[in-house]
């Protein structure tokens, strides 16, 4: 009889070392693989997943809208290192086969309340909730002390001013022109009179060549802070964004770009997004759209605390959802989020959750779901779950390709139905859909809402400021923000557009107002306003009206003192005017004025 102790030895070693060279994740991999105590159906099946565009036989599905929702993966995400995470026992992890979860007989009932907690008259009064009086305060001292550290003793910036400044920024966000001085323009069907004769276009660049937030001298040598200069707008907006109103039941957490081509060390890439160049900055909105919370994204090494087990971006999820602890609020979030360990500590602090789940964070759960194989024989729209001993659901369905989705709450009970284009009938055929792919199609496009609002009526205008491009972006959100809450109020239906226009002639209006105002005494240095530049004459004829031939006759003016007249040849005043041009010309220089 041979001995074979020698070569099991052998083995034994090669295992050994071949383990040495595993990182922290592969070996709780190996280690799950090798124990069969972790499952209670001790099965050989190892399950044929293709993680693919694969598709029914005989069909060919069309991507709606709900089934673009589920496969976006947004696989440009920088992978987490799991070397710096800690790892949790898998053992405690036990998974039932086709086993729903114990609340799909009942959804844990919403214990808070969705109210707005202000009420306003005017769209303003909203606008002005959320970015408030002392935030205009903060921008007006800061700007004016960035000014002064320029050598730019005279600014003397008022609230009023920054109010006007702020109301033609919005204008130029709804109607746009190729360049700024056009809304200033002398010619007839491009000057805007509700910017130009608000403020001038020296007065405007030279606010938006000073505007800033924050003491540059105040930051300190070691500060780790990236987005440091725009930090007391975002902290100020989103302390305002929750105590404007008490929040929705249901929540969903994504990535929101603001385009940006610029250089900066923030600028991220993700070919997927519709602007793929930008900030990446994550957010947490309600189904309406209204963001409550966000954090600008800084870099893999930048802006974050310890990783726990949750991993990096399941820690943006955890600080993202610190509001909404006790009242079993819902929260969604796509497969770049999800992870078992987040599942269950939200689910410690009575937030319930539903999001896709990557097969690789499955923690081997995938193999007591039916195969990719067995699925595709069943035919479309089947579905197969895994529950966990800790009330964790996992539920694979197959649709255009396998879907995952993870929940503390839903499974695969109560069914619905939907459509898709049956290739072999030539129409569209029902098939079946798990309760918990139905509720995240239902709740998940909060923050693509909000980003496609945005949208509408960007502000376009370049600076050479890198986080200028944020605060623009920020304003809008504010502005879409307060339209929500209008609507929420139950005031007269209005479109996003009319709610905008209103805002940004109501901020100008008032500022003005506030300028004009008259008041007694004499006026303190920090509310003078410079005195105005005096304007060299010029001559706002278009050429082709001056030089069209027709007839040009000198009309004397009704004016009680005369005018400088246009002509370059001449240095005196008149009481005569062009009947066409509309401008002061002597009479005897009529012909000079009008020939090239």
């Amino acid at each position: 009889m041979e001995d074979n102790s020698h070569k099991g030895g052998r083995k034994l070693r090669e295992s050994s070392r071949a383990v040495k060279h595993l990182n922290t994740a592969e070996i709780a991999e190996f280690l799950a693989e090798s124990d069969d105590e972790l499952f209670l159906d001790n099965s050989d099946e190892d399950p044929d997943y293709e993680d693919g565009d694969s598709e029914s036989d005989g069909e060919d599905g069309d991507h709606t809208p709900e089934h673009l929702d589920i496969v976006d993966d947004h696989q440009i995400e920088n992978q987490q290192t799991v070397q710096n995470t800690v790892q949790p026992n898998l053992r405690d992890e036990i998974w039932f086969s086709e086993k729903d979860n114990s609340h799909s007989v009942g959804v844990p009932e919403f214990l808070g309340s969705h109210k707005v907690n202000f009420v306003g008259d005017v769209p303003l009064d909203y606008f002005l909730k959320l970015f408030s009086i002392d935030l205009l305060e903060e921008i007006t001292f800061q700007t004016n002390l960035y000014a002064l550290q320029k050598g730019k003793e005279n600014l003397a910036l008022s609230i009023s001013e920054l109010k006007i400044f702020l109301g033609v920024a919005l204008v130029m966000s709804y109607i746009k022109y190729p360049r700024i001085r056009q809304y200033w323009s002398q010619q007839a069907g491009l000057r805007m009179d509700l910017i130009a004769d608000a403020i001038s276009v020296n007065r405007f660049e030279e606010i938006r060549q000073y505007l800033h937030f924050i003491d540059s001298n105040s930051i300190p040598a070691n500060n780790t802070d990236k987005a440091i200069r725009v930090r007391p707008i975002l902290d100020k907006l989103h302390e305002n964004f929750h105590a404007a109103v008490d929040a929705e039941e249901c929540h969903s957490v994504d990535e929101m770009m603001i385009p940006f081509k610029g250089r900066s060390s923030l600028k991220q890439y993700l070919p997927r997004k519709p602007k793929r160049w930008g900030y990446k900055m994550w957010v947490r909105a309600g189904i309406s759209g209204y963001v409550y919370c966000f954090e600008l994204y800084q870099g893999a090494s930048g802006g974050r605390a310890d990783i726990t087990d949750c991993g990096a971006v399941g820690d943006v999820v955890l600080r993202l959802c610190h509001d909404l602890h006790g009242k079993n609020h819902k929260v969604y979030a796509d497969n770049l989020f999800s992870s078992i360990p987040l599942v269950k500590k939200l689910r410690d602090s009575e937030i319930w959750y539903v999001g896709t789940m990557r097969i690789n964070r499955m923690k081997n759960a995938d193999r007591k779901l039916k195969s990719h194989k067995d699925l595709k024989q069943e035919g479309r729209g089947s579905s197969s779950q895994v529950t966990s001993n800790n009330d964790v659901t996992i539920t694979r369905w197959l649709d255009n390709s396998l879907v995952h989705v993870v929940s503390s709450y839903a499974g695969k009970t109560p069914e619905s139905e939907t459509e898709r284009f049956s290739r072999k009938e030539k129409r569209r055929v029902p098939i079946k859909r798990p309760f918990s792919v139905d509720l995240y199609n239902k709740h998940m496009g909060g923050v693509d809402l909000m980003d496609s609002l945005v949208a509408l009526y960007r502000n376009d205008v370049r600076n050479k400021r890198w986080y200028m491009r944020i605060f623009y972006h920020m304003l809008n959100v504010t502005v879409v923000n307060g339209w929500i809450l209008w609507k929420w109020n139950d005031h007269q239906k209005m479109d996003l557009l009319e709610f905008k226009s209103r805002v940004a002639s109501g901020l100008i209006y008032t500022g003005l107002a506030e300028l004009n105002r008259k008041k007694r005494g004499r006026p303190s240095l920090e509310e003078q306003t410079p005195a105005p530049v005096k304007k060299r004459v010029t001559n706002s004829v278009p050429l082709e009206l001056r030089f069209d031939g027709g007839s040009h006759f000198p009309k004397k003016t009704e004016g009680k003192f005369a005018n400088r007249c246009r002509d370059k040849h001449c240095q005196s005043k008149t009481r005569y005017e062009c009947n066409t041009c509309k401008v002061p010309v002597c009479p005897e220089c009529m012909l000079s004025f009008h020939t090239k």
